[in-house]
């Protein structure tokens, strides 16, 4: 596939893959900034049955709100702050998900699929549902080398598996997330 190299600085807009099987690389994680604020939505978006040759790369993903989902037992709820897999199985690399909001799964959320996810931080994002991390459901994700801190949800402070997920979490460290009922 295709290649987009990304300069670095902070940009103000969404990114959706839109089944494109290419490579979004960043300068690095804290030098290029996709940012969401105000926008609403996921600042990401791997929603067109995208496989692991659709690569984002060395980014700072922050100020997501995430997009409606049906969730199983709650309904429709903001879901996916920062990056939003729905029915996906992209690959997530050197990336930091930093202060992302919504009801499940601020940083990143998995409704089905298949994603790797390697060296990557999830750190400050606040659901009010599940996972302020991570909320996956109807998927077999798999972390590797990932850090989880300081996290917020009501459920699963740093990840939330649950509804049919069977998640593959290799050498990880989960450091100081807090949630509020449990998990």
């Amino acid at each position: 596939g295709d290649t987009v190299q990304v300069e670095p600085g902070s940009y103000h807009e969404k990114l959706d893959f839109l089944s494109k099987a290419i490579l979004v690389m960043g300068a690095g994680p804290e030098i290029t900034i996709l940012a969401g604020s105000g926008l609403g939505g996921s600042v990401v978006r791997f929603s067109s049955e995208e496989g692991s040759g659709s690569v984002l790369d060395g980014f700072r993903i922050v100020h997501g709100e995430g997009e409606i989902i049906n969730d199983p037992v709650f309904g429709m709820v903001h879901c996916g702050g920062g990056v939003l897999i729905n029915s996906a199985s992209p690959t997530i690399l050197n990336c930091i998900f930093d202060t992302n909001v919504s009801w499940g799964g601020a940083g990143l959320c998995i409704n089905g699929g298949t994603p790797t996810i390697t060296d990557c931080t999830f750190r400050n994002n606040t659901s009010e549902g599940h996972g302020g991390g991570v909320y996956a459901l109807h998927s077999t994700p798999t972390f590797e080398r990932c850090r989880f801190e300081s996290n917020v949800a009501s459920w699963g402070g740093g990840m939330t598996c649950t509804d049919m997920t069977n998640a593959i979490v290799t050498d990880c460290d989960f450091v100081g997330n807090n949630t509020l009922n449990v998990g």
